[in-house]
């Protein structure tokens, strides 16, 4: 019965996503009593289309009964394609829509108007949904014209009364190498006081750092290649980061001044804690040594406090010779 009312589906997800939806074909059928919907080929039209391959959706039988509303009990998303874009002003785009930072909706460009209900209404549908992505390709222009495709083999989300929990993985350009994995704690999507949450990312990927390191340059101070794992604590509310700690370790980086070669570090390792309050930032760092030329470098723990006047540097020890 369903691929008969095709049109009429596609024509109420178009009126409500405020994009052209179209959709290839669906099959159903029963697992216990919960229907279970597969839809093919699905495209929500805009500059840069959203497009799904496959979608799995395992209503809940009793949850709809008792709400009088679509529940479900798990989704399942396979092989999607997804573009984000920036503008000059730093902005960023999915389809035609601005990302807005203000009010946590994705609202329609050059207009000044909230979706925050129509997000409420749509997130209430999965309340307590398993939700598992596989395979997504996320394509992302800077507006510098660089381009970045990041391929995510596997993405876990489940929302369950206002609590946000996500996690996952990126892999390297080529191979199944993990480029970074990452978790998310979360609470307060819509409401107030704003969401707030953790991020965790780990990395252990010399493609990652090696990217990282080649951008930068300080006084003819350039690094080569780097081989180094990170772990970092991300915790932020109002979309806006709180504090940030962690810990590093590198097993060897090569660098060089002008075109003079360095001897290579060693074995460097250290937690750090960064906190921001008030456009003030303190920086800190424990147990920072490596081994450098020859010499075991210990130099303890180390302070930065910045303002947007000056800066200032405390130090536990300083080996001179380092």
């Amino acid at each position: 019965m369903l691929p008969e009312y095709t049109e009429e589906i596609e024509q109420y997800l178009s009126s409500q996503l405020n994009y052209p939806v179209t959709i290839g074909n669906f099959t159903s059928r029963w697992e216990a009593l919960n229907p279970v919907l597969d839809i093919h080929h699905i495209k929500v039209h805009g500059s840069e289309p959203l497009y799904f391959e496959h979608a799995r959706l395992q209503f809940a039988f009793w949850s709809s009964l008792i709400t009088l509303s679509p529940r479900f009990e798990s989704v399942l998303i396979e092989q999607a394609e997804l573009t984000f874009k920036q503008d000059q002003d730093g902005g960023w785009f999915v389809l035609l829509e601005k990302i807005d930072n203000d009010s946590y909706s994705i609202s329609p460009n050059n207009e000044a108007q909230s979706s925050d209900q129509s997000w409420r209404s749509i997130i209430a549908l999965f309340n307590g949904t398993r939700i598992n992505l596989k395979n997504i390709q996320t394509t992302i222009y800077k507006h510098n014209g660089t381009k970045r495709t990041l391929r995510l083999p596997t993405l876990n989300v489940n929302y369950q009364d206002n609590q946000l929990f996500a996690s996952g993985q990126i892999l390297e350009t080529r191979g199944q190498k993990p480029l970074l994995n990452f978790s998310l704690q979360g609470r307060d999507l819509f409401a107030a006081p704003p969401f707030k949450g953790t991020l965790y990312l780990e990395a252990r990927s010399s493609e990652l750092f090696g990217e990282l390191m080649s951008i930068y340059e300080w006084q003819q101070l350039s690094i080569q290649n780097i081989e180094a794992s990170v772990r970092a604590w991300i915790n932020f509310e109002d979309l806006e980061i709180s504090t940030v700690s962690g810990d590093i370790q590198v097993s060897e980086m090569n660098w060089k001044i002008a075109e003079k070669t360095l001897p290579p570090i060693h074995d460097l390792a250290f937690s750090y804690h960064l906190q921001q309050s008030s456009g003030e930032y303190s920086l800190s760092f424990d147990g920072l040594g490596y081994a450098w030329g020859g010499l075991m470098c210990d130099h303890g723990a180390l302070n930065l406090f910045l303002t947007k006047e000056n800066m200032a540097i405390q130090a536990e020890k300083l080996n001179l010779q380092c």
